[in-house]
């Protein structure tokens, strides 16, 4: 059916349901032929109430018709796998379901998530075929949504094999026992309905839950986005309601009286704008405001041009393995949390360091230990910690440092750093071509130890060495062998270059090369700026 077909069947059940439409706003088709929302001719100000969805309109596993048998999950991938099942089985039902008018405008084929990649839904057919998916996958090896994509459960299981395993032991025999007329389940089609669910749902309260929500999944994404969906979410998970009802008193009370004066709250969920939108300009949500482009590929298919929530994240035990390879992991990884444990703890008691004063470092907010990069190779406060921690046992292996000491000693390193990134990396940075021709990249750099020799300094040349080897490891393990970034980005340019009118949608290809090389570019920037601070530290121990 035509986009602007199901445009016009999607608005008149919008109509037939209640939900409201802001005449300043317009549903239309986006670039990709998909839908999205458009402001007229006016301005709309700030906390403008756009859309008003009826919460009888919205499709949740408490609302569906197979309410009664569907198992309920509160939260995550379980959450998920419930809501695909009350979304697959009025999928089924075609135009018996109450919600076809809305069903029959969503996305007839799987969305681009790389847990799919592998199957593409013919419309209309449910038959597969086998895209070139190998060489597309290859390129997020190594990579943030590689991790998300092919990491396991708390079961064992990927992602795709839990969804599969779902469908063939409940969902499958659910559906066929509960048929009534209905379509022939696939798991291909389960496919499709779960993909819809992790790329459009809203957690909407606590009575019906992860939700797909008619108009508000309409707005697409950015991180400077125009509106955002207005719920309350602590309402009463028996009936729904957001003030008083039977379920709040005591058993045998009785009801509260006048449930018709309740005001709209009671009755909408609401897209309200956060920010001036001016005329004829595309209306955008935000799926998230921390989201990278790992996590946004994974659950939506998309990823953003720059975003400025990408990070690199290693777990302690990467960082064992690439730095203290071939001993007891268990062990060294009680010990390294030990040590960061009492290095901060001494921090706070002598006050919290100024990591603002670096370049290179940034206070990281949460109280785990998280060690990354942010979106500009800047490495979190946890990342220097355990740099300075291995590097102890790298520089003292007999560990002869007594624990005060080594704390005392993190607060100096720290000084000596920032005290060199305000003098001398200036000066650095305009030789970089000689700023790398002393060493080579694995090699740790020659240090005088003598007496004479500030341990600090030791210290601080090691921790940039490791940073850098850090950097190096980890762009050496992502992506497919043997590519440089040139090559990588000429495929980028061949691959756009074969878009047509008929065919915009980015491949997954194209997809996979972007997350790569932008975690490429991250681990550059942060490579290069401990090789500044590494010759830095050197020129000054040869003063």
């Amino acid at each position: 059916m035509p986009i602007q077909d199901k445009l016009r069947t999607l608005l008149e059940w919008c109509t037939e349901n209640g939900i409201i439409i802001d005449e300043r706003i317009s549903i239309g088709t986006d670039s990709q032929a998909g839908i999205a929302v458009y402001s007229e001719d006016d301005y709309i100000h700030p906390q403008t109430t756009l859309v008003k969805i009826p919460k009888s309109a919205i499709l949740s596993v408490r609302s569906c018709s197979l309410e009664a048998v569907i198992p309920e999950a509160p939260y995550g991938l379980g959450a998920q796998l419930s809501l695909s099942l009350a979304l697959y089985a009025e999928i089924l039902r075609g135009m018996k379901s109450r919600w076809h008018g809305y069903i029959q405008s969503l996305p007839a084929d799987l969305v681009d998530l790389p847990s799919f990649w592998d199957f593409r839904l013919e419309a209309n057919t449910g038959s597969t075929s086998h895209h070139n998916v190998a060489n597309s996958r290859m390129f997020l090896r190594g990579t943030e949504a590689g991790k998300i994509c092919n990491g396991r459960l708390d079961n064992g299981y990927k992602q795709l094999e839990e969804v599969t395993q779902f469908y063939h032991e409940v969902a499958e025999p659910l559906l066929q026992r509960n048929a009534k007329g209905s379509d022939v389940p696939t798991l291909l089609g389960f496919y499709r309905a779960f993909s819809l669910v992790s790329s459009r749902a809203f957690l909407v309260d606590a009575y019906h839950g992860l939700s797909m929500v008619p108009i508000a999944d309409a707005f697409n994404h950015t991180l400077e986005n125009h509106v955002h969906l207005e719920s309350d979410y602590n309402v009463c998970c028996e009936c729904g309601s957001l003030y008083e009802c039977i379920h709040d008193r005591e058993e045998g009370a009785k009801a509260p009286g006048n449930v018709s004066s309740l005001d709209e709250h009671d009755l909408y969920y609401e897209m309200v704008s956060n920010t001036g939108i001016p005329p004829h300009t595309e209306v955008f949500n935000t799926y998230g405001e921390d989201l990278s482009n790992a996590q946004l590929l994974n659950q939506y298919g998309f990823i953003l041009d720059v975003n400025e929530n990408d990070r690199l994240l290693w777990s302690a035990d990467d960082l064992l393995n690439t730095f203290v390879s071939g001993r007891d992991t268990a062990s060294h990884r009680e010990r390294l949390t030990q040590d960061l444990r009492n290095v901060s703890s001494h921090f706070e008691k002598s006050g919290a360091p100024d990591f603002g004063q670096s370049q290179l470092i940034y206070h990281e907010a949460s109280r785990e230990n998280i060690f990354c990069l942010n979106s500009d190779g800047i490495m979190s406060h946890h990342l220097w910690l355990a740099l300075f921690v291995l590097s102890v046992w790298r520089t003292f292996p007999g560990g002869e440092r007594v624990e005060p000491e080594i704390a005392q000693m993190a607060l100096s390193v720290l000084e000596l750093q920032t005290e060199l990134e305000l003098q001398d990396m200036d000066d650095v940075n305009d030789n970089d071509e000689d700023m790398g021709s002393d060493y080579d990249e694995g090699d740790k750099i020659p240090i005088r130890q003598g007496t004479d020799t500030p341990t600090a300094l030791v210290l601080l040349i090691d921790i940039a060495q490791l940073a850098v080897n850090l950097c190096v490891t980890r762009k050496a393990a992502s992506g497919p062998e043997g590519y440089t970034a040139e090559q990588l980005t000429d495929i980028l340019d061949a691959e756009a270059a074969t878009r047509t009118d008929e065919t915009c949608a980015t491949s997954h290809a194209e997809l996979a090369i972007s997350v790569l090389l932008g975690e490429w570019s991250i681990l550059d920037s942060c490579e290069a700026a401990w090789k500044a601070l590494r010759h830095a530290a050197s020129r000054r121990m040869c003063v």
